[in-house]
């Protein structure tokens, strides 16, 4: 019988486990503190990117979904290996443009172990809870 991964395989597959826990350890802290406290209760609110020539938002854009769906992939395979697989889901649909993006974010976020553990970062960097709105 023929080994399904070779040795070299599975030290990638290791190594970009570990790559992966690393990034999204330093990523997801970072984009949970600069949320804004109101994110998911305003949607009256203009972001930066739209102050932006419509070059420049359109190259960012690209970049902010690329990295989005980056974090989705990343966050589905930590759902298996060692990693914030929730979180990275979560985050990563925050940041891809897509439609019924809010709704999704919103039943994702209201589940009681992601906001916990969105606000429990929050606190340790000196930042208020999200608010999560009553109905989504």
């Amino acid at each position: 019988m023929e080994q399904i991964f070779s040795k070299e395989v599975l030290l990638w597959i290791s190594i970009g486990s570990g790559v992966a826990l690393v990034l999204t350890a330093i990523a997801i802290p970072i984009v949970i503190v600069k949320l804004p406290t109101d994110y998911l209760v305003n949607d009256q609110k203009k972001s930066w990117l739209d102050k932006q020539p419509a070059v420049v938002r359109a190259g960012l854009r690209v970049v902010k979904n690329l990295f989005g769906v980056l974090l989705v992939v990343l966050g589905i395979i930590m759902l298996i290996l060692p990693g914030q697989g929730v979180l990275s889901i979560v985050l990563g649909l925050s940041m891809v443009d897509f439609p019924g993006r809010r709704a999704l974010q919103c039943k994702l976020i209201r589940r009681p172990s992601v906001i916990e553990s969105i606000n429990w970062i929050r606190k340790k960097f000196h930042r208020p809870p999200l608010q999560v709105p009553e109905t989504c």
